[in-house]
């Protein structure tokens, strides 16, 4: 067996392990593309750091009724060696990682809002050796979240799935009402058909009882012609073996 056909077997194999035992894999929340905008601190112009954060941000709905916020900045080696750091967003620390492609350096930062709407400050240092700029200030980052459907708390999931618990016990509770009803017509419309079920079998029992009479009747006849036709074949018969005897007494008497 090659190993794509043993592949293909282990894979064949899993799905239908799922199947039987209803395993259910993790489904990951659908992500948003937005569009992001980094403004200077407490204004709406566009901040000079804005050439190196990239112009949109993956929004994901977390579940809890918040989303998790992710974008990037990337810088050329030649500024120095990952010179825009993040410090923080909102006051506090983002989840930061760095990554290396030829001659760029991307730091990839995510936080947790609530809030898309909301303008969230980012903390930043930039060092640029070359120019000997070492300078930490705040920008803006606004997200267009439009597109990105209200967060569902948990607990409203859990309130949903409450409520549909209960419609579901109403519903079961009213079907089942519905059928003792049914059941005790079913009942009274049985009860009330045994008188006439009761008459309509003696009538047959009554048919039934003339019916033997009758056969037996007939059967008695039957058998009273058989014995009146009994005499008239011994008869019959008697004279013509007396008759056969006569005939050999008579050849015999020739001779």
């Amino acid at each position: 067996m090659t190993n794509r056909k043993y592949l293909r077997y282990l894979l064949s194999t899993f799905a239908l392990l799922l199947f039987m035992f209803g395993i259910q894999l993790p489904v990951h929340a659908e992500s948003y593309n937005v569009p992001m905008q980094v403004l200077e601190n407490g204004s709406s112009n566009t901040s000079y750091a804005a050439a190196y954060f990239a112009k949109s941000a993956t929004v994901t709905p977390t579940g809890n009724g918040s989303y998790n916020v992710t974008s990037s900045v990337t810088t050329q080696k030649d500024l120095g060696n990952y010179p825009v750091q993040i410090l923080n967003i909102d006051g506090a620390g983002a989840n930061v990682s760095r990554s290396d492609s030829g001659d760029s350096q991307t730091i990839t930062y995510s936080f947790t809002t609530t809030d898309l709407k909301a303008r969230h400050n980012a903390a930043i240092k930039v060092d640029v050796n070359s120019i000997n700029y070492h300078h930490n200030y705040v920008v803006g980052l606004s997200l267009d979240a439009s597109a990105v459907p209200a967060a569902v708390s948990s607990s409203s999931s859990a309130s949903s799935q409450a409520s549909s618990s209960s419609s579901q016990s109403a519903s079961s509770q009213a079907t089942s009402s519905t059928e003792i009803a049914s059941s005790s017509s079913v009942t009274e419309a049985s009860q009330s058909s045994e008188p006439a079920t009761s008459s309509s079998e003696t009538s047959k029992s009554a048919t039934s009882k003339s019916s033997q009479k009758a056969t037996k009747q007939v059967t008695k006849e039957t058998h009273q012609n058989k014995d009146k036709q009994l005499p008239v074949a011994a008869i019959v018969g008697g004279g013509l073996a007396i008759g056969v005897i006569l005939g050999l007494v008579i050849n015999l008497k020739k001779k």
